[in-house]
Formats: C-alpha cells, sequence, structure tokens
C-alpha cells in the first residue's frame, strides 16, 4: 500500500551523491562515430513520448549521431537545449537534463564556456515545490561536477562566486542542503583548501547571508557513508579550527560558520565516527590555553565542545576523563577571561550530568564508575571552589550539579564547607541554599510526612573551625537567627529585609545545628498581628464602597499587599513549628476571622487549614463551631478548582460531628459527609482511577448518605453543593453519574430548597459564560512581580493553572436539567429569562451563518503589494455558532419537551416563535427537539399527523415519508380544517431540510436532488400555502425591499449605500440564488401572484453584487472570485426567469432597473470575456432571440452612450479572430433565430390565453427589419 507522502518527507529521502548511489550504467565509452548525446537521444525517444520532447527533437534536427557532427554543430545544440530547458512546466525536463550532462561528457572541455549559462537556467529551475524536479536538477549538477571537475577546479573562485547564490539562507533548506551535497564533491578534490577557505571566509563579511551554506558545505565535505566520516575530514578539521586564530579573518564568521558545520555533522557521526572529532577539538584547546592572549578563540572551541557534549543527552561522550582532565586545564590556567571560565563550568557540570546516564555495558559506564574519574570529578569542583571566579559563577555550577548522584555524598559537603569558610555572612548565598531544596505549598496532611531531600547540617565546618581556633565569623545559621529577629522586632524595616525573609524562613527547618523556634514563634505572632489589622482596613474599606459580593483578593489592590505578604510568610513559618507551638499561637477565634475575611483565596485557607490540624490534636476544636466556617466556606464545596474544595475539605474535616445512629445490620461506621467528599477529592483525576472515584461518589446519592449528615444542624444541601462543584471536573465519564446524582437529591428535597441552590448556580454560570472574570485564585501566580523570591508559588498546586470549562459547566446543568423536569416548570419563571437572553447573545449572535453582514473588506496584511494575486482563493464557509451553545440549546429544547403545559409558562409567545424558528433549523436533531416542545402544546389539529412529521424530520424514513404524504386537496390525507395549524409547522420543517448540508457521502448533487423534491412535493400546496413558504425562505429580501417601494428607488439606494465594511453574505447571495433557479424551474406554475416579487429578489442580489464589485479595489482578494460567480448565478437565474415567464408584463421601470445591474456593467467586456466560450451574459441575449416578444431588448442602448447596446456587442465578439468556433457558431443561431422567426403579435396568441403586452422600452436603437435585412 503506497501512502501518502508531504512535501517535507519526500524531500528529506533525496541524496545527491554521484559518487556512492549514482554510478552510470554503462561505463564503456561509446565508439569515436557514436556519442553520449546520440545514445541518451535514442534512449529517451522510446521512453518520453511528449509533445514537449518531439518539439525538442524536431528543433534539433538529425545530424547527431556522431562526434563530429555533435561539435560541429554544439552551439546549436547547446542552444536548442537552453531555449527547451527554460520553457515553463516542461514535460519533457528530465531527459532534458540527462541530455545536458551528456553533451558535457562529450565535450569536454569545450562545454566550459557554456557552463555558467547552464548553472543560471538550472537554478531557476529549482523555484518549485515539485520534489522530483528538484531531485533531476541537483542531480543534473552533481553529474556536471562530477565529468568537468578537473575544467572548473581552475577557475574554482569564479564556480564558487557562482554556486553561492544557493547557499544563502534566503533559500529553503533543502536548496542550501542540495547544493551543500553537490559542491561538497568539488571541495574535496582542491587541493589548496586552506587558500580557498580563507578567500571564501573573507567574502563571508560582504555576504554574511552565505555562512550557513558555507557551513553545510564543509559538514558534507566531511561525511562518509554509514555514519563515518571523509578519509580527508582530519586534515579538514584541524584547518578550519586553526582558523579561528587566523589573524587575517573575522572570528566571529568563522566561529558562526564553523558552529554549524558541526551541527550538522553531530548530526551525522555515532559515537566511534566522533572520536577524531573529540581528539582534535581537545588537542586545539590544549594548545591554546598553553598560550597567552587566546581567551577569545578558547571561548569559541568551547562553545563548540559544549555543543558536542550536550548533543542528545551526551549521547556522544566517548573519553570522559579527557574532557574532564582538558576543562580542569583551562581552570586551572590563571590568565583566562571569566567567559572562558564560565563556558567551561558549564560543559564540566554538563559532562557530570550526562555521564551517569551511560547505559551498562558502554565504555562510558565502565570509565564514568572508576575511582580516577570521581577523583577527577571531586578535584574539578574543589578547583572550581579555590579559584578566582566570582561566587555568583561559583554558587550557579554548584547548582547545576544538584541532580548528579555524588552530589548529596560529595560536592554538598564540599560545598557547605567553601560557603562557612567564605560566603557564610553573605544573605545572597541563601537563596543558593534554599533553591537547592525548594519548600513546596502542602496541606497539614502532607506536612506530616515531609522530609528535605538535602539536609544543610554545618556542624562539622564549625566544629572544624573551632578546633582550628580560627576567627569567629558569622555563620549562615546565625544570618538566618539575625534576619528572623529583626523582622520579628520591626517588621517589614527595609526593602532589602522583605526580600531576603521568605528564603531564611524557607531554610529555619533544614539547618544544623538546628535554630531556636522561640525565634520564629515570635516572628508568626508578629505577622498574625499585621494581617488581623489590614484585614480591619479592607473590611471597612468594602464597607465604604457598598460592595454587594465579596472580591477575589489580588496583589497590587489597596491593602492587600499589606494582608498578602505577613500571610506568605506565616504559612512558610507555620511548616517549621511543631504542633504544640502551633496551637499556642493560633486560637480557633482568629482562625475564623481569617476564614471569613478570605474565604475564597487559597493562601489564607492553608494557613487555617495548617492552624486547625494543630488544634485538632490537643482537642480544642468544638462541634458547635462548624456550623461558622460551613456558613463562610460552603461556597467553597462548588468552586470549579480541586485544590480550593480540597482545603475547604480538610478545614470542615477537623471538627467533630455526631451522627445520627446507623441502621440495623451496617456493618461499618458511617464517615461524615465531609470525610466522604475529602476521600473523593483526593482520588487523582485520571482514566485509570475514575472508578474507585464513581466508588465513592454513589455514597452521596439522597439515599445513601443520610447517615452521613450531622442531625440538628443545615447540612442537607453539602451533597448538592459538591456534586455541583464535581461538573467541572475534565473527565466524562464522571458528569452522567453525577447528574443521575443531583436528581436523587431534587427528587427528594423539598424542591424549595433544592432550587434555591440549583438555580443560583445556574444563573451565576451565564453570568460567567457571558462577562469572564478573574478567577478567585490567580492561574499563574499570587504574587507575580511585587513578591521578591518565587519560592512558594505553584509549587504544589493541582490545577497547574488550567481556566475551568465554563461553557461546559453550563451546558452539564442544562443537562441536569431534564433529570426534574416538573420542579423546572415550577419554576419556569427563573429559567425561561436565561433561555432567551443565551439564545440571543450566545447563539443567533455566533451565527454567522444567520447573519446578514459580512466584511467583505481587504485585510491589512493583504494591503501588501507584493503579494502573490496568483494564490488559488475559496469562498469561505459561513462560521457556526460554537459547538457547547448548540448542545446547551438541544438540552434546553429537550427540557421544554417534557413540560405538560407549556400554555402557562412565563413568556409563552415568545418562547412558542423560538420553537418555530428551530423547527428551520439545518440540524435533524434541534429540528425533532423542537417538533416535541410543539408537540407537548398537544394541538388537536396536528396530533393526527404526528407520525408523518416526525417521519419527514428523520434522514432515514424523509424521502419514503414525503412521498407518502400527499398533501393535495384531492388526496384528502389533511383535512382542509387542519391545513392552518399543520402548514405552518409542516413548511418550517421542510425548509429546514432544504438548507441542510447533504451528510457524508452525498455533497453538492444530493442537496440539489433533495431540494428539487422537496419543491416538487410543494407543488401540490395552494398558492397561499407556497407565498407562505416564500416568506420563509425569502422573508429577509422581502422586508429589505419592500422598504425602497419602487425598483429604481431601490436600485439607487444599494448603489449608493452598500458598504464593504457591511453587505450580504456572500452565503446568503449564494444559497438565495440556487433556490429561486430551483423555485422557477420546479414550481414556476405556483408563482402566479409572486413572479413580481421574485424579479425585485433577482435584481437586488445582481444589484448588491454589481455594488459590490464596483468597489473592487477595497475588497478582500479571497472574495472577488466568489463574487464573479455570482454574477454568472444570477444571469443565468435571469435567463431562466426571461425562459419560464415568457408572458410576464415587463415595464419599462423593471427593463431599465436589469439592465443597470446585470447588463451594462459586463457588455463592454463581452468581446474579450467571450472568445473562450459562451458566456452567462451570451446565453441570456440567446434566449431573447428564441423568442420575438424579447427582441427589442436586444435593441435597447444605453441612456448616456447609445453605443453600448447588447446587439453591437454580440457581431463585435463574433468578428474576433480569437473567438472560438462554438462562440461563433453560437452567436449565429442567435441570429438565425433572429431572422427566421416571426414578429410578436399579441394577437396572433390563443384565445384562452391572455396575451401579453409589448415590451416597451425608452432608448433603442433603430433596426431595419428581418425581410429588409434578408434582401
Amino acid at each position: 500500500m503506497v501512502q501518502f507522502e508531504t512535501f517535507s518527507e519526500r524531500i528529506g529521502k533525496i541524496r545527491v551523491d554521484v559518487v556512492h548511489r549514482y554510478r552510470d550504467s554503462r561505463s564503456i565509452i561509446p565508439e569515436d562515430e557514436e556519442t553520449f548525446f546520440y545514445e541518451g537521444v535514442l534512449k529517451w525517444k522510446d521512453l518520453n513520448c511528449t509533445k514537449d520532447f518531439d518539439n525538442f527533437l524536431a528543433d534539433l534536427g538529425p545530424e547527431i549521431q556522431t562526434l563530429a557532427q555533435v561539435v560541429h554543430r554544439q552551439k546549436a545544440i547547446i542552444e536548442t537545449l537552453q531555449e527547451h530547458l527554460q520553457k515553463e512546466k516542461s514535460l519533457a525536463l528530465q531527459p532534458l537534463l540527462e541530455l545536458t550532462v551528456a553533451i558535457a561528457r562529450d565535450l569536454q572541455s569545450d562545454f566550459q564556456p557554456y557552463f555558467p549559462k547552464f548553472f543560471e537556467i538550472l537554478t531557476s529551475l529549482l523555484e518549485t515545490k515539485d520534489p522530483e524536479r528538484i531531485e533531476w536538477t541537483f542531480m543534473a549538477v552533481a553529474h556536471l561536477y562530477k565529468y568537468l571537475w578537473r575544467q572548473i577546479l581552475k577557475d574554482l573562485e569564479g564556480m564558487f562566486d557562482l554556486y553561492s547564490c544557493l547557499l544563502e539562507e534566503s533559500r529553503p533548506e533543502h536548496i542550501q542542503k542540495f547544493a551543500a551535497q553537490s559542491f561538497a564533491f568539488l571541495f574535496r578534490k582542491i587541493p589548496d583548501k586552506k587558500a580557498f577557505l580563507l578567500r571564501a571566509f573573507q567574502k563571508l563579511v560582504e555576504h554574511p547571508q552565505r555562512k550557513r551554506g558555507l557551513g553545510h558545505v564543509l559538514s558534507e565535505a566531511m561525511k562518509g557513508v554509514r555514519h563515518t566520516l571523509h578519509t580527508c575530514s582530519e586534515s579538514l578539521l584541524s584547518l578550519i579550527l586553526s582558523l579561528l586564530n587566523e589573524p587575517s579573518l573575522e572570528s566571529h564568521v568563522v566561529f558562526e560558520t564553523i558552529e554549524v558545520a558541526f551541527q550538522n555533522l553531530v548530526l551525522h557521526v555515532d559515537q566511534e565516527s566522533s572520536i577524531l572529532i573529540w581528539k582534535l577539538l581537545l588537542d586545539q584547546v590544549e594548545k591554546l590555553s598553553g598560550e597567552e592572549g587566546k581567551s577569545e578563540e578558547i571561548s569559541k572551541l568551547l562553545k563548540v565542545l559544549k555543543d558536542l557534549v550536550s548533543f542528545r543527552e551526551g549521547s556522544l561522550l566517548s573519553d570522559v576523563q579527557c574532557i574532564l582532565l582538558c576543562c580542569s586545564g583551562v581552570l586551572f590556567s590563571k590568565s583566562q577571561s571569566e567567559e572562558v571560565h564560565e563556558v567551561t563550568l558549564d560543559i564540566l557540570s554538563t559532562v557530570l550530568k550526562f555521564s551517569r546516564l551511560a547505559s551498562a555495558g558502554d565504555i562510558v559506564t565502565n570509565v564514568v564508575l572508576s575511582v580516577s574519574i570521581q577523583n577527577i570529578c571531586m578535584g574539578s569542583v574543589v578547583l572550581v571552589l579555590e579559584s578566582q571566579m566570582q561566587n555568583a559563577t561559583k554558587l550557579d555550577f554548584l547548582s547545576s550539579l544538584k541532580m548528579h548522584s555524588l552530589f548529596l555524598t560529595h560536592i554538598l559537603p564540599l560545598a557547605l564547607d567553601h560557603i562557612h569558610k567564605n560566603l557564610a555572612g553573605e544573605k545572597s548565598v541563601l537563596h543558593f541554599l534554599a533553591d537547592l531544596d525548594p519548600v513546596y505549598v502542602m496541606t497539614s496532611d502532607q506536612l506530616q510526612h515531609f522530609q528535605p531531600a538535602y539536609p544543610l547540617d554545618f556542624s562539622i565546618p564549625i566544629l572544624r573551625s573551632r578546633v582550628l581556633k580560627a576567627k569567629r565569623k558569622a555563620s549562615v545559621i546565625d544570618t538566618v537567627a539575625e534576619i528572623i529577629t529583626e523582622a520579628a522586632v520591626s517588621y517589614p524595616a527595609t526593602c532589602e529585609e522583605v526580600e531576603i525573609l521568605p528564603t531564611a524562613i524557607s531554610l529555619f527547618s533544614r539547618l544544623r545545628p538546628s535554630i531556636d523556634t522561640t525565634l520564629l514563634v515570635n516572628l508568626v505572632e508578629k505577622l498574625l498581628e499585621i494581617v488581623k489589622g489590614e484585614g480591619n482596613k479592607m473590611v471597612e474599606s468594602r464597607r465604604r464602597t457598598r460592595s454587594t459580593h465579596r472580591e477575589a483578593a489580588k496583589p497590587g489592590d489597596a491593602n492587600i499587599d499589606h494582608v498578602w505578604l505577613p500571610l506568605w510568610l506565616s504559612f512558610g513559618a507555620l511548616h517549621c513549628l511543631e504542633p504544640s507551638q502551633l496551637a499556642k499561637i493560633l486560637d480557633v477565634e482568629s482562625l475564623r476571622d481569617i476564614t471569613t475575611r478570605h474565604s475564597g483565596d487559597v493562601l489564607p485557607l492553608r494557613v487555617v487549614d495548617i492552624g486547625l490540624a494543630a488544634l485538632k490534636m490537643f482537642g480544642t476544636l468544638q462541634r458547635d463551631q462548624l456550623e461558622v466556617f460551613y456558613n463562610s466556606l460552603r461556597g467553597n464545596l462548588q468552586s470549579p478548582y480541586g485544590e480550593l474544595r480540597h482545603l475547604t475539605l480538610l478545614i470542615l474535616s477537623s471538627f467533630p460531628v455526631q451522627l445520627p445512629k446507623p441502621p440495623e445490620g451496617m456493618r461499618d461506621a458511617p464517615s461524615s459527609i465531609f470525610q466522604i467528599c475529602l476521600k473523593i477529592e483526593r482520588i487523582p483525576l485520571r482514566i485509570q482511577e475514575y472508578r474507585d472515584k464513581l466508588k465513592w461518589l454513589q455514597q452521596l446519592d439522597f439515599n445513601l448518605v443520610q447517615t452521613s449528615l450531622p442531625p440538628g444542624l443545615k447540612f442537607d444541601l453539602v451533597p448538592v453543593e459538591y456534586l455541583l462543584g464535581m461538573l467541572y471536573e475534565d473527565l466524562q465519564p464522571l458528569w452522567e453519574p453525577v447528574q443521575g446524582l443531583l436528581a436523587s437529591h431534587a427528587i427528594s428535597l423539598p424542591p424549595s430548597e433544592f432550587w434555591s441552590l440549583f438555580s443560583p448556580t445556574l444563573q451565576k454560570a451565564y453570568q460567567d459564560l457571558s462577562s469572564p472574570v478573574s478567577p478567585s485564585i490567580p492561574p499563574s501566580t499570587i504574587y507575580q512581580s511585587g513578591f521578591p523570591r518565587e519560592l512558594y508559588i505553584e509549587a504544589g498546586r493541582k490545577h497547574q493553572g488550567k481556566e475551568p470549562d465554563v461553557s461546559n459547566f453550563h451546558l452539564l446543568l442544562w443537562k441536569c436539567l431534564k433529570l426534574f423536569p416538573h420542579i423546572v416548570e415550577m419554576y419556569n419563571r427563573d429559567i425561561i429569562p436565561l433561555f432567551l437572553s443565551f439564545i440571543k447573545m450566545h447563539y443567533y449572535k455566533r451565527d454567522k451563518g444567520a447573519s446578514w453582514s459580512q466584511d467583505y473588506r481587504r485585510k491589512p496584511e493583504e494591503m501588501d503589494q507584493n503579494k502573490d494575486e496568483k494564490d488559488p482563493v475559496e469562498e469561505k464557509k459561513p462560521q457556526r455558532p460554537p459547538k457547547p451553545a448548540i448542545l446547551v440549546m438541544e438540552a434546553a429544547l429537550e427540557v421544554f419537551s417534557r413540560f405538560s403545559d407549556p400554555r402557562s409558562i412565563s413568556q409563552e409567545s415568545d418562547v412558542h416563535c423560538v420553537f418555530l424558528q428551530f423547527l428551520m433549523h439545518g440540524k435533524p436533531g434541534i429540528q425533532k427537539l423542537a417538533l416535541d416542545c410543539l408537540m407537548a402544546y398537544r394541538n388537536k389539529d396536528l396530533l393526527p399527523y404526528r407520525e408523518a412529521l416526525y417521519g419527514l424530520v428523520e434522514e432515514k424514513t424523509f424521502r419514503t415519508q414525503l412521498t407518502a404524504f400527499n398533501v393535495d386537496r384531492d388526496a384528502e390525507i389533511v383535512r382542509d380544517e387542519h391545513r392552518q395549524s399543520l402548514f405552518p409547522i409542516l413548511l418550517r420543517l421542510l425548509y429546514g431540510k432544504m438548507i441542510q448540508g447533504g451528510g457524508k457521502g452525498k455533497g453538492k448533487g444530493g442537496v440539489k436532488a433533495r431540494r428539487a423534491l422537496i419543491l416538487r412535493f410543494l407543488a401540490a400546496c395552494q398558492e397561499a400555502e407556497f407565498s407562505l413558504f416564500l416568506d420563509l425562505a425569502l422573508g429577509h429580501f422581502s422586508s429589505r425591499i419592500s422598504v425602497h417601494g419602487s425598483v429604481r428607488t431601490m436600485i439607487k439606494c444599494i448603489m449608493e449605500t452598500t458598504e464593504p465594511s457591511s453587505s450580504v453574505p456572500l452565503s446568503r447571495l449564494r444559497s438565495t440564488l440556487n433556490l429561486l433557479g430551483l423555485i422557477i424551474a420546479k414550481v414556476g406554475n405556483l408563482l402566479e401572484g409572486n413572479v413580481k416579487h421574485v424579479l425585485r429578489i433577482l435584481i437586488f442580489t445582481a444589484a448588491t453584487i454589481s455594488a459590490l464589485l464596483k468597489q473592487h479595489m477595497e475588497l478582500d482578494p479571497h472574495v472577488l472570485a466568489p463574487l464573479r460567480d455570482l454574477r454568472s448565478l444570477a444571469l443565468n437565474c435571469i435567463t431562466q426567469f426571461f425562459d419560464t415567464f415568457h408572458l410576464y408584463p415587463w415595464n419599462f421601470e423593471d427593463v431599465d432597473a436589469l439592465f443597470e445591474v446585470a447588463i451594462w456593467p459586463r457588455l463592454p467586456k463581452l468581446v474579450v470575456e467571450g472568445i473562450h466560450g459562451p458566456t452567462a451574459l451570451l446565453r441570456l441575449f440567446s434566449t431573447w432571440t428564441q423568442n420575438p416578444r424579447y427582441f427589442p431588448l436586444l435593441m435597447k442602448h444605453h441612456p448616456s452612450d447609445p453605443a453600448l447596446s447588447p446587439l453591437p456587442h454580440v457581431y463585435g465578439l463574433l468578428t474576433q479572430e480569437k473567438a472560438v468556433s462554438s462562440v461563433k457558431d453560437f452567436i449565429l443561431d442567435m441570429t438565425h433565430n433572429l431572422l427566421t422567426l416571426a414578429d410578436y403579435d399579441p394577437a396572433a396568441d390563443e384565445e384562452d390565453v391572455k396575451p401579453a403586452p409589448e415590451i416597451v422600452l425608452q432608448g433603442c436603437i433603430h433596426m431595419p427589419s428581418p425581410n429588409r435585412i434578408m434582401q
């Protein structure tokens, strides 16, 4: 089976290598009388039978059989080849390219003067997206190099100047790649590569865009077969590395080129092949490191080495010991710059990091695990610590090693000893120590099992300094204690103190020897005091502003920063204290105060959680306190954020509760409702564990959860609140069970009690959908800019900043309603306004298909003059409402369909109109639901036809039912007294079927067939009933036409007021014209009273199209082609109108309007547009020649230009030399009709047919009678 391959995949499989992949099938040189060129002609004469190749052979001539003939006619042959190679989209390109190579082999050195011209032609052939043509062209270039390399090497510099245009960065990547592959063949044969490279690098200064291309050439020259290196690689690598030290060259240009070469080369070689690269690079680094003033060159070499070390996580590492020794030598050299040291440290840390990942059995593994390597590692670390580098550089190096296997046992003790000796008094080192093991945001249950990964034990360094009787210095422990002590006395004294305080707190519990916790207790008391005082100010501020609802606290707001930062610090400090100390600091009253003021914020609740957990251990919590906390936090149970729900449940589960006596036979003691919800919340939201989550969710069923609710307190709605929050979870298998559990409470609870919670939730969901607000939990960070150290930010978050899906939550709430429709009907006054508002704001407003406005203007990015106007354009499909909006509408209709008495609901007339509107929807599912809603009215006139209507809705039975359901009065299937109620429903349903898509596999043909079938069905309707259908299908146009009065006023208004920024959408115009064409063709007999109205709509659409095309310079190029197609479609409909309604009483206003919008704009271009085939305008004129009544229309001229008339322009097209024969025959047939048909005589019509009046025109040219013309 052949799989489709993209352009990139096909390009990636091309290899331009004439030496290894493309050898000549025949190595024997032809005899003297034969030539490679002639053999190629004979070969391709049988293989390529295209017209392009035949034309080439005809221009070539027969005298090419012998070498003497080829040499004698070389100029003519070359010119012929060049001429045919330059033809666009030639089907003979492959043979022409092979013949070019063949004649080059024949002529040898005589071909050299022609090579530049051929190269220019071949370069132009690369501007294509056809992979085969690209491969043929590059193979031709490569073969020319192979056979002419001796001649090309004589002027290689000029050849490279010619070729370097293909190496520029503006060229596509594959062009650069293939150019490098083909030129690499020549490059290997250059005797003096250094001189060539010197000139090439010097020219890169003038043409920097070729650096990448030259790098490709160097890498391709060094590549061998099967991940190996070419034999010239060692000398070439040594040469290009030495050029970094060349004084005559710009070092940055050389480095950037070499960097590209190495980046390509490492993608080719394997570990064994890379040994040579390692050796040369390390030797060059060691050589330069022993010289003075070579820091810049060493830095560039080390950057190349760094790329090689980090490639695919150290997959090319071979001799780690040599690399470490080389890095140590560079670090030991004191004359190197800081940049050299930084790059060397990066290499050193990368080697140490990746060397431990080597797989067992490799050479790398044996070396890394040896004792000598460990000694070198430790020696390198010691060397770094004892060097004169900046402290920041040393600390960054140590941080990069923290994931190494030797870090905890070997590196960390060295780092702590160095810090104690040299950096203990510096506060900046605290950040380094804190970053080694960041503090995670934890809940009370997580805190019990927390152990630091890297204990920071300074006991040995302190003891060593005491034994050595060194001068007493401030240790890290002293620094941390000093910071906390100062903060407890005068927080916040300085900005610097605020910045370092979080770091000091995070280190408090990890430092050894331990610090006296009394210091931290004093700090927490101070911070909580500040929180309480500033919180009172916030409450007063909100009271003054008369805030009707509590807004989420956000950093940066007034007074918020003064609360948030102390809360953060308090939270970090509470992690470091024992429960007994927490119980002394915190009390229930202070925690209740924090909860009341910050009930919707994560950080305060974390503080409350830790505090209550400590108080719970000492039994100081009481049952009656639960209700106070629950009233403050109950809204969090239905929060979209799992973290907020989890913290709330932790807090509420801390209080003791007394549960009702369990029923007899119950084995296990029941858990409280908060504990059950907490167990559910702790189960990870993954598809693997969702069954466990469902198992516990079943405990929240109304009948099962009663034993878990504390008696005497109002906790009946706790399960409902939590279940509503679970609907936010992004796991589909949970949604339906949760909805069923909610229904169990809705049915069992008092309706008023349940609805008092559900209704506000639904209203809030709609408000969030209509005007999204910032969540109470900031999605990314709580202190993004104001907090200097992001120490506690997002470390333990579960939701990872993911925003809740409000639209899906709103949808699920509507789906819940269908499970208890009797309650919804009881409180329909709350639901109906939401339903109608949703339709207006979220359905119709976003339904571009229902919109009567489209912006045709050119987009800003398309104003560019250089934009390619030849790109194919497509008419954009109308944008439909988002899928959630459609699903909400389906859910709402399903709810209303289950109402027992829809006539008694609020705003019933508006809702009934919505049902009728959705009966015309293009989706069968929504049509069926709308019909269900209408059937819920139990209209006696509709019930007898229930089965027929539902049969028409279903796609499978639509055709059968439409055939069987005859609405003709003679069939007596539909009773006369029922028609008035039935037809508004039936016609809307059929109109919805007409605008539906074709469905899978049906396409546009299926749509047209269904529309024709529906119109044939409607042919049995009465004229008044069909008029109702026309109002449904064309009602929007009717309302616009009726505003203008006369047709002349309508045309004038359209031409003057049509704006590209807001006009009738393309889809509307196209669907209207298609529908009018079908109506005229299938049921024109039913339009007796509506013919004039149909004509007005035709004129309206044609005028709109004409007005838009007059402003084509302002239009988006993508809409020009569809508008021109619509213009032709409008002319076809007008032609059909003339052909069908040949007795229509035309007046001069209608004719003038028709000519103005459809004839005059296109008539001057008829002689140009009609030469290739009959146009829509010419077919309209042909229709006029088939009826003598229309003959005068051909003689009408423009009011201001008598020369502008149909008939002269038709015969002007006939005289065009370029007009095809079919067009001329078409015009001659028109002429025959004009000459042979008798003039129109109203009196000659049949007696029983009302004669149509003659068409009276204003402004006609004088034409002789047909008899006169015949004479």
